[in-house]
């Protein structure tokens, strides 16, 4: 499952589905993964077998700097279309920049990465900003111990895509977002 509980995610690309059927009478075919990199292969692939999807931020990504995917229908946030990812090392470590950082290890969750670096099971780790104020009730010092290393450019909240070549028109919604940005 890509993020939260499988049936909030199906309802919720149910009701995308038919809120787009009552502005575009178009039926849409709607399924969830467990691979977002099968959903960005599937945009690129020519034809396209997917039209639109809801990727998590390093599939978008991917699909945006493949030229296979535009952000469109940001969630707002805290007044915000954008959120912030931070690389995070402990005060300690002797990691002060992106390029100290080797190995990649999937943590499954921000949570999971603040807890490893903080009991020092990793040097460092890649969260959203910020995402340490929820860990203070177990880790009264968190703050002090995990820094923030590097700030990353504004992300897009979560938010619906199209592959480019689908038509404006059968979009619905006009674009709101796009990011472009190399990938570390």
């Amino acid at each position: 499952m890509p993020y939260g509980e499988i049936e909030r995610v199906v309802s919720s690309a149910q009701l995308v589905a038919d809120l787009l059927y009552d502005k575009t009478g178009l039926y849409i075919s709607t399924s969830v993964t467990t691979e977002y990199t099968d959903v960005v292969e599937a945009m690129a692939n020519d034809p396209p077998e997917v039209h639109m999807a809801s990727l998590d931020t390093f599939a978008y990504i991917l699909a945006a700097d493949r030229g296979a995917a535009e952000a469109m229908l940001v969630s707002v946030r805290y007044g915000s279309p954008t959120y912030n990812g931070q690389f995070i090392a402990r005060a300690d470590s002797g990691i002060s920049e992106v390029a100290d950082l080797m190995e990649i290890i999937d943590a499954g969750s921000h949570v999971a990465v603040f807890a490893a670096v903080y009991n020092k099971d990793v040097y460092a780790g890649a969260t959203h900003v910020d995402a340490r104020s929820s860990l203070e009730k177990d880790y009264s010092d968190i703050m002090d111990k995990v820094v923030a290393i590097k700030v990353m450019a504004d992300i897009p909240n979560d938010e619906l895509q199209f592959i480019p070549s689908l038509p404006k028109e059968m979009r619905v919604f006009q674009p709101t977002y796009t990011y472009r940005a190399p990938i570390l």
